[in-house]
């Protein structure tokens, strides 16, 4: 399976958004970066469909 390079970046990124919370995770810039890494890519659509589908989930 061949991953493509934007995804690739957006999953580095994301990884890297990761650690910075798990150094300092009270840090509202690493919660702030982990949530634009994951906007519009195929985790956010997965996370809704997941929610709308277990909609106690959320509470």
């Amino acid at each position: 399976m061949q991953i493509k390079l934007g995804e690739r970046l957006q999953s580095l990124k994301l990884l890297a958004g990761l650690v910075a919370f798990l150094k300092n995770p009270g840090s509202l810039d690493s919660v702030l970066a982990i949530g634009a890494n994951v906007k519009d890519s195929p985790m956010a659509k997965q996370m809704a469909r997941h929610l709308l589908e277990n909609p106690d989930f959320a509470n």
